[in-house]
């Protein structure tokens, strides 16, 4: 049960990220070649597999990332 919490919280801020990282890019040119390596990284890992925790972790850095430079 927590862990399907958990997972559905990742997931939650996963997406508000990369809404944020997509805002940031239109408002941060420079931030746009980061927030595409982004997307590229997750969608190249979601085609591979086993991308959970990975997402996790990204998601986690993109957050990072945007409370540090937005």
């Amino acid at each position: 049960f927590i862990t399907d919490w958990m997972h559905g919280i990742t997931c939650k801020l996963h997406h508000i990220c990369i809404v944020f990282c997509i805002i940031i890019s239109m408002l941060h040119a420079h931030h746009a070649v980061a927030c595409s390596m982004h997307v590229l990284v997750l969608a190249s890992v979601e085609i591979m597999g086993s991308q959970e925790q990975f997402k996790s972790r990204r998601a986690a850095a993109c957050w990072h990332r945007i409370t540090r430079f937005g």
